[in-house]
């Protein structure tokens, strides 16, 4: 008894002996982490969560830049009661819900179309994958740039190839009503190949053997999509409708180099307007309470996006 008494006592020592190494081990391994991630919480402190307190702080005072900061006076919450009576602020709001869910919507299908002629291996398909990523490589202002061109109504490429069937000219940028269509156009351009690449991504990691059960059980290519396919995909899809609602509604520079909010303010989304509160005409108080009543409405757009796609 009192042999196996020692040796169950030399066991039970080795192992908290090994668990006291092991917790040492993870401790170290702790520290190392934290330390390292100090920098980025430091740099994430000084860029981003001190900014947003500023602007926050901002919107209690009527400041404006050309008088200093010393004559900000302090007014509270008139600046969001402001909001409540602010017509432009109600049709640029509108505006840019529109456009926001109008390009999205776009932007998925023909994110879609494009991810499933990449992942169908036809000839050619590297080359394309290649080619549909140069529109987000392009600087956003080039992007502005480029189309306006495309756009003119002298001299743009549109309008050329409109003169070959006897069209007239379209005034692109300048008609109200094809202006809006016109900047969406572009933004579809733009941010598709992200969501193609991102739908790709979930198209390769479907298993082949879903295909083949699919085709045993003699399902149409339509079927084996709708029924198949696109559930595997519903992960990828949330996250590219909440990538892409979020930085939609952030969408400032090339429209700005493309319309400037124009004609009239049938393309000034609430980022334009905040940039003419703010830079234009200096109230920075009312121009802080639009970015964060901005800020707030991305962020509750991509949760509400979340909270939608979990529960299906």
């Amino acid at each position: 008894m009192r042999i196996g008494s020692r040796r169950l006592l030399r066991d039970v020592g080795g192992v908290a002996s090994r668990n006291e190494r092991t917790f040492r081990t993870i401790l170290s391994t702790n520290r190392t982490t934290v330390l390292m991630l100090v920098p980025c919480v430091a740099a994430l402190l000084v860029l981003t969560a001190y900014p947003i307190a500023y602007s926050l702080r901002l919107t209690l005072f009527d400041w404006n830049l050309l008088e200093g900061a010393q004559n900000a006076q302090f007014i509270g919450l008139a600046n969001f009661s402001r909001l409540l009576s602010d017509h432009v602020f109600a049709e640029d709001l509108w505006t840019t819900l529109r456009f926001s869910f109008v390009t999205v919507f776009l932007e998925l299908f023909v994110g879609m179309a494009l991810a499933l002629i990449l992942n169908s291996n036809l000839r050619g398909s590297r080359i394309l994958r290649l080619v549909i990523m140069v529109p987000m490589v392009i600087a956003p202002i080039s992007i502005g740039a480029i189309w306006r061109l495309l756009y003119h109504l002298e001299r743009g490429h549109f309008n050329f190839f409109l003169s070959l069937l006897n069209i007239g000219p379209v005034a692109w940028l300048s008609d109200p009503s094809i202006a809006f269509g016109a900047s969406v156009i572009v933004d579809i351009w733009k941010w598709s190949p992200l969501l193609a690449l991102m739908f790709l991504a979930g198209l390769r990691a479907v298993p082949d053997e879903i295909y083949e059960a699919g085709n045993i059980d003699g399902a149409s290519p339509t079927q084996t999509f709708l029924r198949l396919t696109l559930p595997m995909l519903q992960p990828h899809v949330a996250v590219a409708i909440s990538i892409r609602l979020i930085d939609s509604f952030k969408t400032f520079d090339y429209l700005w180099m493309l319309t400037s909010g124009g004609p009239g303010r049938v393309t000034e989304l609430l980022n334009i307007y905040t940039y003419r509160t703010g830079m234009r005409h200096f109230d920075m108080g009312y121009a802080s309470t639009l970015s964060v009543f901005l800020m707030v409405l991305a962020a509750g757009s991509g949760l509400i996006v979340n909270r939608l796609m979990k529960r299906k």
